[in-house]
């Protein structure tokens, strides 16, 4: 197998290197720095799945907001574990978070829509994180064959000699 990178952003060429040609010592290398690369993957995905859930969540609390739940008494989020005591006054309109602390009034019909391109976006870097993950997952697999051949027929050529 090889470990190709396509050409980058830059427009730069990258070489195609034969992973049996390497050594061990460098395929240990690249090994640790796939894995490396995997796990760093592997904390995206699941950084982006806590944010889809908030989304999914602020998306699904936007049904509650109906006419005949005007008045209604509910506890009501102020940070990731306190909740307050508030009255529903206004149905029609909600305060959304768009970020760094800024809050925006909206329709609850824009909110949603809101929402829903919010939740569309990280699943599009999630399914796009993920692919990645699985190329590393390929070479780093790759790389381990390559490793125990090598181990293999080092280990037959002691055995040859003695």
């Amino acid at each position: 197998m090889t470990a190709s990178n396509a050409p980058n952003n830059s427009g730069n060429k990258v070489e195609t290197i034969q992973l049996s040609s390497l050594p061990p010592a460098k395929l240990f290398q690249l090994r640790d720095q796939t894995q490396d690369e995997m796990n760093e993957l592997s904390i995206r995905i699941q950084q982006l799945n806590v944010v889809l859930n908030r989304f999914n969540g602020s998306r699904e609390a936007l049904e509650q907001f109906k006419p005949e739940n005007k008045d209604n008494t509910i506890l009501a989020p102020i940070s990731q574990s306190i909740y307050v005591d508030a009255t529903i006054c206004d149905v029609e309109n909600v305060l959304v978070d768009i970020g760094t602390g800024y809050h925006v009034e909206m329709r609850i019909e824009k909110a949603k829509v809101h929402f829903d391109n919010k939740i569309e976006m990280i699943k599009k870097s999630i399914e796009k994180i993920s692919k990645s993950f699985n190329d590393k997952n390929k070479i780093f697999d790759a790389i381990n064959s390559i490793l125990m051949e090598q181990i293999k027929a080092q280990q037959q050529g002691i055995e040859a000699k003695k």
